[in-house]
């Protein structure tokens, strides 16, 4: 049932950005600024559990990677964006520059602890790919106690 949840997410959040790209290009044909767009942030995420590592994936479409923070603890991911868009239209005596500020922040909580030194990202057609190495845990030990 969680699937399903998740796909109606991903379905409407693609609705969403279809209708403001068709929106968006009426208001071109007719030479109106409409209002800027709504603000991004992540469609999905989805964390595989590896025997040596977790793989952190995250839907992230439309912006620019050079304004994604990743940050990682042993056991904390967070994942910030920060962008400026800006839109300017006019001609020789009329101008008009519009601005948007961009920012989301999500934090997730890792489900085992990780090596963060080794940790690595990219970011590749709207989905950022994190691999965070599982820290390796010593063997439980058994010694005999004296009885005294």
């Amino acid at each position: 049932m969680a699937e399903l949840s998740i796909w109606k997410i991903e379905e409407m959040n693609r609705l969403r950005r279809d209708m403001g790209r068709m929106f968006e290009r009426v208001w071109d044909d007719f030479c109106m600024t409409p209002a800027l767009p709504p603000a991004g942030g992540i469609d999905s995420i989805e964390i595989l559990d590896r025997e040596e590592s977790l793989l952190l994936r995250a839907r992230i479409p439309d912006i620019d990677p050079a304004n994604l923070t990743v940050r990682v603890s042993e056991d904390r991911l967070t994942i910030r964006c920060a962008s400026r868009t800006e839109r300017r239209r006019g001609n020789d005596t009329v101008r008009k520059t519009e601005a948007r500020y961009d920012a989301f922040v999500r934090r997730l909580r890792l489900p085992s602890r990780i090596v963060p030194e080794e940790a690595s990202a990219s970011y590749n057609e709207g989905v950022l790919e994190i691999v965070l190495p599982k820290r390796k845990t010593d063997p439980a030990r058994e010694i005999e106690i004296r009885i005294a």
